[in-house]
């Protein structure tokens, strides 16, 4: 697999992180399918939101996705168990890298609740800024509800209250908002069997860590599930930080 790749200080809803943003080839073959714990809850009916394999440089942050609330470690906990050192704490979602204009797809059947400018808020050197983000609901095959969201775009595809479909173009990566390289930040909103009856931000991967998740056992979280069909998972971020 070639890779290229950038070291980039972004912001993502306040969560701040210096990585490597790298893109690799358009092989649709991964190894997380054989990687799924035993143990995890599936759900799986969510399609990769991009076509081809970009590294995945900021995982979700299990313990836990909590931007600047909670501080009291400096790692990112990662859904196989692993800690990220030396980063900023609370990422609550996924960070692919790679070049504005990627096409954006849809992972699931859904409808559009939300399509255009976050509101501004303060971003370091950057001042008030805002994400071009567009957000989708879905209801999975067992009648729960999710929320997909996608941040940081050039584009948006769509409207509010459109249908959309599974794989259908939504929009085009960017770097709008506080961030300083171009990337994708994925998250999924679980909107159903939440700690605190809220809409809680979850890991589509799942856990596969030894003892139990903190976010699942979190006040304001809920369990996550691996939410991926066969074939349609994307780089976890396992091919950078997994030993």
């Amino acid at each position: 697999m070639r890779c290229t790749k950038l070291l980039v200080f972004s912001v993502v809803y306040g969560v701040i992180s210096l990585a490597v943003l790298a893109g690799c080839s358009n092989s649709d073959n991964t190894s997380n399918d054989s990687e799924r714990g035993i143990n995890d809850r599936t759900l799986p009916f969510f399609q990769k939101p991009f076509q081809g394999n970009f590294v995945n440089n900021a995982p979700f942050d299990h313990d836990v996705p909590l931007t600047f609330r909670e501080t009291s470690n400096d790692y990112i906990l990662t859904w196989w168990g692993g800690h990220i050192e030396g980063v900023w704490n609370g990422h609550n979602g996924h960070d692919w890298g790679m070049h504005e204009g990627t096409p954006l797809l849809a992972v699931a059947d859904g409808e559009v609740v939300y399509a255009g400018f976050e509101p501004p808020f303060p971003c370091g050197t950057l001042g008030e800024t805002s994400a071009l983000i567009v957000r989708l609901w879905h209801v999975a095959p067992n009648g729960e509800a999710f929320e997909s969201l996608y941040v940081h775009l050039s584009r948006v595809d769509v409207e509010p209250g459109e249908p959309v479909r599974a794989g259908q173009q939504i929009g085009l990566s960017g770097m709008t908002g506080c961030a300083n390289g171009p990337h994708l930040h994925f998250g999924v909103l679980r909107l159903t069997h939440t700690n605190n009856g809220q809409p809680v931000p979850i890991d589509p991967f799942g856990w596969q860590g030894d003892g139990p998740d903190p976010w699942a056992e979190h006040p304001e979280g809920a369990q996550s599930i691996w939410l991926w069909k066969k074939g349609q998972v994307p780089e976890g971020g396992e091919f950078l930080y997994k030993k």
